[in-house]
């Protein structure tokens, strides 16, 4: 579900941003002007890593494991390594 969410506002921003600065009546010129260029490389380049960095946040500050459970899972991780350790 999350994939295709993100793939819906990529979709969005993109068209969105090429409909703003008029790339398809620039298509059928055959001219496409600096400022066009300009935001194709913002939308390209600008804006994913914004997205990378929010969704950090988010991830970070949401989805954490704290206190108890965290070493619960610390243990059973440091557990099943010993155990395959052992194995080989």
């Amino acid at each position: 579900f999350l994939q295709k969410m993100a793939y819906t506002i990529q979709t969005i921003v993109l068209f969105g941003g090429l409909g703003i600065f008029g790339y398809n009546e620039q298509i059928r010129e055959g001219v496409i002007n600096s400022a066009t260029k300009n935001a194709i490389g913002v939308i390209a380049f600008g804006i994913p890593p914004i997205f990378i960095i929010i969704s950090m946040i988010v991830f970070r500050n949401k989805f954490k494991i704290h206190g108890e459970l965290a070493e619960k899972v610390h243990n059973y991780i440091t557990e099943k390594r010993a155990a395959d350790g052992e194995d080989k």
